[in-house]
């Protein structure tokens, strides 16, 4: 009986820990994010966090400025606004392309935020590239940056790098309304289908005008009213040429 007993004991143990690992591997993430962060670097490191974020903001009103680019695409206006149709071809780029976009310009402008970390100077902070993977969600924009950050002070030396931001708007909604509109466009490359456009309007609760930009020229602009940042509506334009 007390060798089954202690079986018995060690197979409750065994559980146990097994249960306690498994715990451990689901919330390893926030545990990480929680101890990688010394507070004596903390003020660096939350300045740097705010910049990701303020970045990612900023991203997504440029690239949705310009119909899905960080660098005006080949074919646009003057005004670096993106054909989606032009000479009858459907031009409009792939979500995983503005994803790209997305994470291009977060890596090439993340440094014009912080600014060589000029304003710590107890701190000496040293810079690496910067990597960002960007995705678009239903709801949210998801970017996660790879921002290698040494951080020395009072001889010590602190190591940084992982930073998430969610930027909550609904980018996925109006680039699939923009594709739903190219996609009755390209049934008629001729004029504009007001009705598909109305209806669109209405069954994504999204706002959609158009102005003529040249002759033959139009460029449509997608505003989603519920989605904002400081205030400021979500606006997508692209153009097209009949």
């Amino acid at each position: 009986m007390t060798g089954k007993a202690q079986v018995s004991v060690f197979i409750i143990f065994a559980i146990v820990l097994v249960v306690l690992i498994a715990i451990f591997f689901i919330f390893r993430g926030n545990i990480i994010s929680v101890e990688q962060v010394n507070p004596q670097v903390l003020p660096v490191y939350s300045f740097a966090e705010n910049c990701v974020k303020k970045t990612a903001e900023d991203a997504i009103y440029h690239i949705s400025a310009t119909g899905g680019y960080f660098y005006p695409a080949n074919i646009s206006t003057k005004n670096s606004v993106a054909y989606y149709l032009y000479g009858k071809n459907n031009l409009m780029p792939k979500r995983e392309s503005i994803e790209k976009e997305l994470g291009d310009y977060m890596n090439e402008m993340l440094f014009f935020c912080s600014r060589g970390f000029q304003d710590f100077k107890d701190f000496k902070v040293t810079q690496s590239d910067v990597k960002s993977s960007v995705k678009i969600l239903d709801g949210k924009v998801v970017f996660e940056v790879n921002y290698p950050l040494s951080i020395e002070k009072d001889n010590k030396t602190f190591s940084v790098s992982s930073f998430k931001t969610e930027i909550p708007v609904n980018l996925q909604k109006v680039y699939s309304a923009a594709g739903e509109i190219m996609e009755e466009q390209m049934t008629n490359t001729e004029v504009v289908c007001m009705s598909c456009i109305g209806k669109i309007s209405v069954e994504k609760y999204l706002y959609i005008d158009m102005y003529d930009y040249e002759k033959n020229k139009v460029i449509f602009i997608i505003v989603d009213r519920n989605s904002k940042i400081n205030n400021k509506e979500l606006e997508f334009f692209f153009a097209n040429e009949y």
